[in-house]
């Protein structure tokens, strides 16, 4: 909490302090309040600060919380017939947040064995995402809202299966963004209106973008919002991204909302799979996309996490990870690719991953102003389509830690451990 306002004086002694623990429930949260009474000032710790209990009171009054759960890839799954199966506290997790937006990396059906009948891909051997319905349901379990479709799997089984996914996600009134019947359809923002009791609203507007395929992109038919990211040559190497576009164009389509929305937001399926560096291409266009009003880059693709940027004050993810997918199936693809390249991808722990919650604070007397405050990111683990929360105690806590740690420090980006989840503060 940054309001110079609350930063009251600390007691020199505690000589004569009477201290009183209280669990407290602001902005639908649990927190515990340590309250020195010190002779006619009350101080009370919120959010690491020492602070003079009236100032917190007329704080929470004038300001609302938001909270918007970022996740990676969600693959329903070809292994499990059933549902996957999520820990409680994960659901719990996200049945908390504002909103919780996810990277669809796959289509759902109703008539599994009429996937089989749909196929259509640029290149034969590359692996195809189908989910039902049955498994489908898990995104109301799981609250999300919305869900990026441009990326490199929607039409794994033609228009008819992207057509048959949308009408399942409109079912679930899940928001969907990055795809449409024309380019212009397809660039399209989705505007989301997170609503407050106090009738503090907050107003996001989702853009969904994909560097492959280039295949699969919409012009005057239909398909995903695509843009070449990297500005690759149209080799056999990089098939699936060519053609350059002006960052000038997002630059307009961003100015048209803008003014509308407190928040603008980027969900970019990007990159290269199984690679820890992030390129200077991807790291310049977060940047150009922050330079010209976005506030938040969402980036998926990789299959493991990457780095995170605070970018003049915006927040830039550059790999989410997985959130839930069946990947086992890769086994042996995986093997054979390891023997052809010399490669272990299993170094790099698609496995692990974390649910990025990124707390969003609004001025109800400012209407137009809202900041990005903190992201916490809970560790969970991947494991034969279960999802399962890491704590402290779980040997791959560390692991998945530690990569996190390693991954940020190019950006300078430091994260705290706070019980079982790593903190990053950004205003």
């Amino acid at each position: 909490m940054t309001n110079m306002a609350l930063k009251a004086g600390v007691p020199r002694s505690t000589k004569s302090l009477n201290i009183l623990k209280l669990v407290v429930s602001v902005q639908n949260q649990n927190l515990l309040i340590i309250i020195w009474d010190y002779g006619y000032l009350r101080y009370v710790y919120y959010q690491n600060e020492l602070v003079d209990i009236n100032s917190l009171q007329s704080y929470l009054l004038s300001t609302k919380m938001f909270s918007v759960t970022l996740l990676g890839d969600v693959m329903l799954g070809r292994l499990n017939p059933n549902k996957p199966r999520v820990d409680e506290q994960i659901i719990q997790y996200l049945k908390d947040s504002t909103l919780n937006i996810a990277n669809l990396e796959c289509v759902i059906t109703g008539n599994a064995t009429g996937l089989q009948q749909l196929q259509r891909k640029p290149k034969e051997f590359m692996c195809k995402h189908g989910g039902t319905t049955k498994q489908a349901d898990l995104l109301r379990l799981l609250n999300i809202g919305c869900c990026n479709l441009a990326n490199n799997h929607i039409l794994d089984y033609g228009f008819e299966g992207v057509k048959e996914t949308i009408q399942y996600l409109n079912e679930l009134k899940i928001k969907w963004f990055g795809f449409g019947k024309n380019w212009e359809i397809a660039w399209k923002p989705r505007i989301v209106k997170l609503k407050s009791p106090a009738g503090c609203d907050l107003k996001m507007a989702i853009f969904g973008i994909a560097d492959h395929f280039v295949e699969w992109k919409a012009d005057t038919g239909p398909g995903i919002n695509y843009f070449d990211i990297n500005n690759f040559q149209n080799t056999e190497q990089n098939f699936n991204r060519a053609r350059w576009q002006e960052i000038e164009y997002i630059q307009d389509e961003v100015k048209k909302v803008r003014s509308q929305v407190d928040l603008v937001t980027f969900s970019v399926h990007w990159g290269e799979n199984f690679q820890n560096n992030v390129s200077r291409s991807r790291r310049d266009f977060a940047h150009a996309l922050i330079d010209i009003g976005v506030d938040v880059v969402h980036g998926h693709s990789t299959h493991h996490v990457q780095g995170i940027e605070i970018y003049n004050g915006k927040l830039i993810l550059y790999g989410c990870g997985e959130f839930i997918n069946d990947y086992d199936v890769y086994e042996d693809l995986l093997q054979s690719v390891n023997a052809s390249l010399g490669r272990n991808f299993r170094r790099f722990r698609s496995d692990l991953s974390f649910a990025y919650k990124l707390h969003i604070e609004k001025n109800v007397s400012n209407q137009t102003a809202a900041y990005l405050k903190r992201l916490d990111l809970l560790p969970i683990k991947i494991e034969h389509c279960a999802v399962t929360r890491l704590s402290q105690e779980d040997e791959d806590f560390e692991v998945i830690v530690q990569r996190m740690r390693k991954a940020c420090h190019p950006f300078g980006t430091e994260l705290r451990e706070q019980d079982d989840l790593l903190v990053l503060a950004i205003t």
